[in-house]
Order: structure tokens, then sequence, then C-alpha cells
């Protein structure tokens, strides 16, 4: 599958590179007593700069990229409004200008990653339902893991 995009740098590659092995059949597994010691942004700092931008981005290109037409189509509206929350929330703490500067360059970037997309979607093998079964539609369940994680540092 190529590895990871080097294009993402930091954050979101692992979720990119996952999305995309299981669009080509592989599988992904829910190991209960598997145990991994995390130390997240432990390099950039939690809610640092660079860990915005560089997430805020790539949340962007991940689903540009990775998503499957149909799902695509059928999540932009969630996907868009959900950007539109996040971004907001971190009006409030004010950190707009890296929020917005990481919007504005996931934008400029999509050129390349559509024709990025095109080669990912080519390579897809397993049905668009199969992906629809496996996506969790909890509106905020991402925001909620999140939270989740920040509490256990």
């Amino acid at each position: 599958m190529g590895g990871f995009d080097t294009d993402y740098f930091s954050y979101f590659e692992d979720v990119d590179l996952s999305f995309r092995l299981r669009l080509a059949g592989g599988r992904c597994l829910y190991v209960p007593t598997a145990v991994v010691h995390h130390l997240g942004s432990a390099s950039t700092g939690l809610a640092s700069d660079f860990a915005l931008y560089h997430g805020h981005r790539n949340l962007v290109w991940t689903y540009f990229k990775d998503m499957p037409s149909l799902l695509f189509w059928l999540y932009l509206p969630l996907h868009i409004s959900m950007n539109i929350y996040l971004s907001l929330a971190f009006l409030i703490r004010d950190k707009r200008s890296i929020v917005l500067k990481s919007k504005i360059d996931a934008l400029r970037g999509l050129p390349s990653i559509l024709g990025k997309r095109k080669h990912v979607q080519q390579l897809r093998t397993v049905e668009t339902g199969e992906i629809y079964r496996v996506i969790n539609r909890e509106l905020f369940a991402p925001h909620r893991a999140s939270r989740a994680r920040s509490k256990l540092d």
C-alpha cells in the first residue's frame, strides 16, 4: 500500500494507512487483551500549534483521499459540520489562526490528495457496504474519544 504518506508528516498518517489497507481488503482487529502505552503528543505537546495544524489538515485530507464515493457524498455534510464545529471550538481557545491556516492548507493540498484518491480507490477491493458497516456513525464519537484520552494523561 506504499506505507505512510509522507505528505502527512505527522498526525492521521496511521489512520490513512489503516483506511487504505482496509479498502484493499486488509483486516483491522480488535484485541481486547492487547495493551499499548502511547504517550500521545509527547513530542509536540498536547494541543500545540504543531499538533492542531497537522491534525486538522490531515483530517480533511484523509476524508477526501480514502472515503469511498457513495459514503463521501453521504457523510460530506457531517464532515463539513464537524470541521466548522471544531474550528469554532478552537476559536474560543484563541487557536483560530492555526486552525484556519490548517483548513486553508488542506484545501490548497486537495489537488494532490485527489490524485492520490484516484489511486487509492482503484486499489479498493471491498464493497462500499463493508466500509459502511464498520464506520462509527455516532456524531460526537471522535470528540468523546479525544476527551477520554486526554483524561488518561
